[in-house]
């Protein structure tokens, strides 16, 4: 059991790195930021 709480563990932390990654891209392109100041 604690082996598949580890791997799951070690998948959730890639995934949600991979996650704010993508974020930081999306933010640092300017795209979200240009939407809402053209309101």
């Amino acid at each position: 059991m604690y082996h598949l709480f580890n791997f799951l563990g070690d998948f959730f932390h890639v995934y949600f790195e991979e996650i704010l990654k993508s974020f930081n891209r999306f933010f640092t392109s300017g795209g979200f930021s240009n939407k809402t100041c053209k309101r």
